[in-house]
């Protein structure tokens, strides 16, 4: 029987590579609108795929330590807690703001201290090219992917637990560059 702490490693690999083949869909709609959601229920089909012979659970916006979690990964059948089950937030960050939206997570993963499976997932985006009218179309006040990247790191003081490879997002109009991170609580 596999144990709940060995999740993580099964998880972050799974969800980039979920991530990765619709990265052409998260530009179109990024470029649109936030795509937060889009990212969750991605990242949930993958933690399905990847422990539903193990006997877990993959959830959507379910309570568990007291907070309604993106996802939480709970043992078949078992009411979640801390200790069974592997709590996720996710957030969306970008270089268009000082912080790259490390505040949020900080935020998450404050909320999520001392459980011992919290996580906060990052897919952190930066677009080189959108329309114009894009809300998150480049500007040139805008820190570089790696800058970006580096500032939300900084501004978080630690490094990410895990981090996938940085791929290309392209769709139509749009094109950028995003990676995968996540941050234990």
């Amino acid at each position: 029987m596999v144990e709940v702490n060995a999740l993580p490693e099964l998880l972050w690999p799974e969800i980039d590579a979920q991530v990765r083949a619709h990265a052409n869909e998260f530009a179109f709609i990024q470029a649109r609108v936030a795509a937060e959601s889009f990212v969750r229920n991605q990242a949930a089909m993958a933690a399905h795929r990847a422990t539903r012979n193990l006997g877990f659970d993959a959830r959507m916006e379910k309570k568990a330590a007291g907070k309604v979690v993106d996802l939480l990964v709970t043992r078949h059948g078992e009411e979640p807690n801390a200790d069974n089950s592997v709590l996720v937030e996710l957030k969306m960050a970008y270089p268009g703001t000082w912080t790259g939206n490390a505040d949020e997570v900080a935020k998450d993963l404050s909320l999520l201290a001392g459980q011992p499976n919290a996580y906060s997932l990052v897919l952190y985006f930066a677009f080189t090219r959108t329309p114009r009218w894009s809300p998150y179309a480049p500007k040139p006040k805008h820190p570089t992917f790696e800058n970006g990247l580096a500032k939300v790191v900084e501004h978080l003081g630690r490094d990410a637990v895990w981090r996938g490879r940085p791929f290309n997002l392209a769709a139509e109009d749009t094109e950028g560059k995003a990676v995968l991170l996540v941050w234990k609580a």
